[in-house]
């Protein structure tokens, strides 16, 4: 699970080339765009670890909050999408 948390950084990075030769001058507001749902999603993990710590595990939330049976798909969507 590391292993896969540490790999979106990367990709990241690398699309960032891409996205300057696509769209050109309008990268920077492009990335400020992209970076507010980030910075809620990132918040909302900060606050819920305060609540309950379980590093941000999608499956112990949507669990908790679905049931079982939501949870578990929604920890494989996580890792096939990785």
């Amino acid at each position: 699970m590391i292993g896969l948390a540490s790999t979106a950084p990367a990709y990241s990075m690398a699309i960032i080339g891409s996205t300057a030769v696509i769209a050109g001058v309008k990268v920077p507001a492009i990335l400020w765009i992209s970076f507010v749902p980030m910075f809620l999603i990132a918040a909302a993990f900060f606050y819920l670890n305060k609540v309950d710590p379980d590093c941000g595990t999608t499956f112990a939330w949507v669990t908790r909050a679905m049931g079982s049976w939501p949870g578990w798909i929604a920890g494989w969507a996580v890792t096939s999408a990785t």
